[in-house]
């Protein structure tokens, strides 16, 4: 076959053909790569024959007739385009392998697609298909489909009868049901159909023996069939946001299972048989109507992760005590009283959030909780901590927000391992010089509080990035803070500040200063030391004018500046404002 070339690429002539034509539409040649990947603009070739073409968003509306003169062609990227229809020479590109179409317009398919009997992956999310063409069935070497985000109503059945099929996803469409010939798929082991209307599934589910992975999260579902019990390769099943109301006792059959998700359903009880999932490393039940766990819960000693926030429990499950290898534990929004001391059990745990409950105090037994790194506790009583919590070095963050607490308990400044601290919402007045104990502290967050000063020893924090006071009673700021220099995040915002100390000009490496709701009276000069500063807000004081020098401030991209007493800002402001808005900067007056 005669040879030509393509601006120095020598290819075989009816391939050029094909790429001048293409490159007629595009406007710009298309160059020759080395590897052409889903995100690349041009094209590969081995022997002088074209195998491997990358399309993506070149604002193609069609394809030429001369794309079918590709025969050696194994992938071709056509994804963000706008393409309505596909030339029905696309079905001689017989060698095609991967076929990505993803972000098109495309409202039907040629039934000449069918001859493409080598393609094995097809991608076709973001169009507007309803269906598919019957010549489909043809596509038997077809093992990865994607139909994400179309506009199918019903499932299409033709699907069914490729066998081969190892992953398909359809999911954000508006089906309401599998057909019963869903079972056929036999060797298929990722399904994925979330944010569909699916109410239930077929019997004829349990058929499909191959499955790993079966995503179903947000639709309506409200029961599961005994036969969901036979998909023993099954290690992802998620099914939350749906509507059920129990589990059959088949889903202890599971032996495979290693992520169970059934957040957001209607559960109040769970199986017994559920406790055979020994291979379970983690389950979600969060926002069910759960009050109790069964007895054989006990038995999931591989279990990692266990959510149950948001349910009905009044008392601590002490089943969960038994998890020793539990490594996260969420069981915030519930109605729990107490912990139990049994809760030292869990020695592997690291992370434990047990927020807006009803505890008034911690077990001392807690303590022995030697690997946990996050302690939530925010919106419950407690205004005591047992001074056991030394124990625990590798604590790390800490939430107490939301508790009546008045006074710091002194524990607080003896976990020098924290590095975040949150006192949010409580009634302290004091901050103790203590604070300075807490060498590795990167944030510290002690918003709508009543503080109306800061301790000096606040600028002995060496590790502190980020530190919010908002909504306290703050007068003054100590020169002290000014020896932040790893603080990148200055919250001092709704106090009643009427001055700034100049040593904050020494903050360096401040990005955002938020000074809302004061009663600053004018602007603060020592800001414009302030180089690296990229959010300023200043709004809500009592300023009048602007110093010419707000136009250093050079990597500002936010300045905040409404509901102060501005009068008419000189000349040389105003034309340092247009210059930073016209550099980006957006500001908000």
């Amino acid at each position: 076959m005669s040879l030509c070339e393509y601006h120095g690429t020598p290819l075989v002539q009816r391939d050029v053909e094909a790429l001048l034509a293409l490159e007629e539409q595009i406007g710009i040649p298309i160059p020759f790569l080395s590897e052409v990947e889903w995100n690349s603009f041009g094209f590969c070739s081995v022997d002088n024959h074209i195998t491997e073409l990358g399309l993506p968003e070149q604002e193609l509306s069609s394809l030429p007739d001369s794309i079918g003169n590709l025969k050696n062609l194994k992938s071709i990227y056509l994804d963000g385009n706008h393409l309505e229809t596909l030339p029905e020479t696309t079905g001689n590109l017989t060698s095609l392998q991967e076929l990505h179409l993803n972000g098109n317009r495309l409202t039907s398919l040629p039934e000449t697609i069918g001859n493409l009997t080598s393609l094995q992956e097809l991608y076709l999310y973001y169009n507007e298909l309803s269906s598919l063409p019957e010549s489909t069935i043809n596509l038997q070497k077809l093992e990865k489909l994607h139909l994400f985000m179309n506009k199918f109503t019903t499932f299409p059945e033709i699907l069914t009868r490729i066998t081969g099929l190892k992953l398909l996803s359809i999911d954000s469409n508006e089906l309401s049901a599998f057909p019963e010939s869903i079972g056929n798929l036999i060797n298929l082991e990722e399904l994925t159909c979330c944010g569909n209307k699916l109410t239930g599934l077929p019997d004829s589910f349990g058929d499909l023996v191959a499955l790993k992975e079966l995503l179903l999260r947000d639709n309506r579902i409200e029961y599961l069939p005994e036969t969901f019990g036979n998909l023993q390769s099954l290690e992802n099943l998620n099914l939350g946001l749906n509507q059920l109301t129990t589990l059959p006792k088949s889903i202890g059959n599971l032996a495979s299972l290693r992520i169970l998700n059934l957040h957001n359903n209607r559960l109040t009880s769970l199986p017994e048989s559920l406790g055979n999932l020994r291979s379970l490393e983690g389950i979600d039940l969060c926002d069910n109507e759960l009050d109790a766990l069964p007895d054989s819960f006990e038995n999931l000693l591989s279990l990692e992760q266990l959510h149950l926030m948001n349910n009905s429990f009044s008392t601590f499950p002490e089943r969960i005590t038994k998890m020793i290898w539990l490594k996260k534990l969420d069981l915030s929004h519930n109605d729990l009283t107490s912990l139990p001391e049994s809760i030292s059990n869990l020695i592997a745990l690291t992370d434990f959030y047990v927020m807006n409950n009803e505890l008034k105090m911690l077990p001392l037994s807690i303590g022995e909780l030697g690997n946990l790194e996050v302690l939530h506790l925010y919106g419950n009583k407690i205004r005591s901590l047992p001074d056991t919590l030394t124990k625990m070095y590798r604590l790390r963050s800490l939430n107490l927000a939301f508790n009546g607490i008045s006074t710091i308990p002194d524990i607080v400044f003896q976990m020098v391992s924290l590095k975040t601290l949150d006192l949010t919402g409580n009634s302290i007045s004091n901050l103790p010089a203590e604070i300075s104990d807490l060498k590795s502290l990167e944030l510290l967050r002690i918003n709508a509080n009543a503080l109306e000063s800061l301790p000096i020893t606040i600028g002995n924090l060496p590790s502190l990035v980020s530190l919010f006071v908002p909504k306290n009673k703050l007068k003054a700021i100590p020169e002290n803070l000014g020896n932040l220099e790893a603080l990148n995040e200055l919250d001092l915002s709704e106090n009643e500040l009427e001055t700034l100390p100049e040593s904050l000009g020494n903050l360096g490496s401040l990005q955002v200063l938020n000074l809302q709701g004061n009663s600053l009276k004018s602007f603060p000069e020592i800001i414009v030391k302030m180089k690296s500063l990229l959010g300023l807000d200043i709004s809500e004081n009592c300023m009048t004018t602007l110093p010419p020098t707000i136009g250093e401030l050079t990597s500002l991209n936010t300045l905040i500046l409404k509901k102060n007493s501005f009068e008419p800002f000189p000349e040389k402001v105003e034309q340092y404002l247009k210059t930073m808005e016209t550099s980006g900067c957006f500001i908000d007056r």
